[in-house]
């Protein structure tokens, strides 16, 4: 049997009888004075091409990056709510010393 977990709150999602949200998240490095609203609904099949550009840099790993992430239902509620997380409460706390 495959295993899920929620990468949010570290939940058992169990594949038949729980909701599984899959998160996508890419992010890619814009060109200075780069719009992208004529990209808007495409997407680059060949990333080969676009990296060979000057303006990006010699490392391909800061120009692109692709994450996935599984989330029980409780926690898909809170993504949608606030996926850059800046409302939950500071979980780190320092004291005064």
């Amino acid at each position: 049997m495959i295993h899920f977990t929620c990468d949010m709150c570290g939940k058992h999602i169990h594949p038949q009888n729980d909701d599984r949200f899959r998160v996508l998240i890419d992010m890619e490095q814009m060109r200075p004075g780069e719009d992208d609203s004529d990209l808007e609904g495409e997407y680059l099949d060949d990333y080969d091409d676009f990296a060979m550009d000057d303006n990006y840099p010699e490392d391909e790993e800061d120009a692109y990056h692709s994450f996935k992430f599984d989330l029980c239902r409780e926690c898909a509620r809170m993504y949608l709510e606030d996926p850059l997380m800046r409302k939950l409460p500071r979980r780190l706390r320092f004291m005064d010393n």
